[in-house]
């Protein structure tokens, strides 16, 4: 389950697999209703906010490259705007700024999981380096942090050089399959931090 974001009471969950459902999660019951569908199903999907707009980037099944688009979360439909065609594999998105997101993923000639940045007024997508595993969920603390599941494990990961950092191992406290994505509760501002402050769009 991916969690997106905190709004009073809901969170939003897309499936990665068909039918590609965008379903609204109560966070105080639990109770999931589908909002409608994204249109397609993939082997891999990351979503996050930029603002009040979802964004997701996924591989179908047939597609050639990764796309990423906006969802209307009132109707679950996809508006694309970007294709990636060298990108094999999207498995998290995560937005530094407005404008700028970066994800992990794989291309077909580097099958390992890296980290990219991607600018996307400019379509710039900087490879920022290789990860030891296939990363889940990624996302910014309010610490200014890159945090990172894998598996049962969760990381800092710099920004900068995709080195990582193990903060600890969650098997003991799961069922030990690990999750499939992960977001941070950013409810409360930071303004020591201008960096996220300018993400969350606060300050």
């Amino acid at each position: 389950m991916l969690l997106l974001k905190h709004q009073p009471g809901i969170q939003y969950e897309p499936s990665i697999f068909e039918p590609g459902d965008l379903v609204a999660v109560d966070k105080n019951t639990g109770e999931g209703s589908v909002v409608g569908n994204i249109g397609f199903g993939g082997n891999s999907f990351g979503a996050d906010f930029s603002g009040d707009t979802l964004v997701g980037a996924a591989k179908g099944f047939t597609d050639s490259g990764a796309k990423f688009f906006a969802v209307d979360t009132a109707t679950g439909s996809r508006t694309d705007f970007l294709t990636l065609p060298d990108i094999d594999r999207v498995d998290s998105i995560t937005f530094a700024a407005p404008t700028t997101l970066y994800f992990t993923g794989s291309t077909a000639a580097s099958p390992a999981s890296s980290l990219y940045a991607l600018d996307i007024p400019t379509t710039t997508m900087t490879k920022v380096g290789d990860l030891s595993a296939r990363f889940n969920g990624l996302d910014f603390g309010l610490d200014c942090n890159l945090y990172g599941v894998s598996g049962t494990c969760v990381y800092i990961v710099n920004a900068y050089t995709a080195a990582e950092t193990m903060l600890f191992d969650a098997a003991s406290d799961t069922d030990g399959t690990g999750w499939s994505g992960f977001t941070i509760d950013k409810r409360v501002c930071l303004r020591k931090c201008s960096f996220l402050c300018r993400r969350l769009g606060c300050c």
